[in-house]
């Protein structure tokens, strides 16, 4: 008995360290709901192209920089990293697999559907296709520049960045920066998914304090 207690025991910790190793985990985000506004400032915005141009790297000294475990072509690697999002760490450190987005989704479209949602809040119509631009519609251009939840010490944590170009008008440039952190012993995929529904909460909101016409 005793033996099949130790045998049990180092299974355990064994799955604890690799079992995230098993395959990539997949998940879906909610992006942050948004309200039709009854007073709506008659302006209207036109979302152009949000970029992803996140920089990956095979074996990043800091776990902050994304990082993807993959082996493909070049073209299966680019599908691969807009969905990616995580990277699974096991308590020594070591990087295992990604966390990703499901298929038929990416971080640009998260990120799309999140900036239009928090222009609907300000009061903006979104226009939807480019034949319905008006004169006064502000066309916006943006470049994802960080995107990525990871490990670190006893926290989760995930950053958010992005470069976002106004025209035409007064033609502004402006970066949106939000981190966010928890403190936690451990990182399963809803807790990943959680950091990153929480984040682009926390995005939205300070991309409608930051963003002025």
């Amino acid at each position: 008995m005793r033996k099949n207690f130790m045998l049990l025991s180092i299974l355990g910790m064994i799955v604890m360290i690799t079992g995230c190793s098993l395959g990539n985990q997949q998940v879906t985000l909610a992006t942050p709901p948004s309200a039709e506004k009854s007073d709506r400032n008659w302006k209207s915005v036109f979302l152009k192209v949000v970029t992803d141009d996140r920089v990956f790297e095979v074996k990043p000294t800091d776990p902050s920089i994304p990082s993807a475990n993959f082996e493909g072509t070049e073209e299966e690697l680019q599908a691969f990293e807009a969905k990616a999002f995580a990277r699974v760490r096991h308590p020594m450190g070591k990087a295992l697999n990604n966390v990703l987005l499901e298929e038929g989704y990416s971080v640009s479209a998260v990120m799309r559907e999140t900036i239009k949602s928090a222009f609907r809040d300000m009061g903006y119509e979104i226009i939807e296709d480019e034949s319905g631009i008006k004169p006064d519609t502000q066309i916006i251009e943006t470049s994802i520049e960080q995107f990525w939840c990871w490990v670190e010490g006893n926290g989760l944590y995930m950053r958010i960045v992005t470069a976002m170009e106004i025209s035409p008008g007064d033609h502004q440039v402006f970066e949106i920066e939000i981190e966010h952190h928890r403190n936690s012993m451990s990182a399963s995929t809803g807790k990943f998914k959680r950091m990153a529904e929480e984040s682009l909460v926390k995005y939205s909101d300070k991309l409608k304090r930051r963003y002025k016409l």
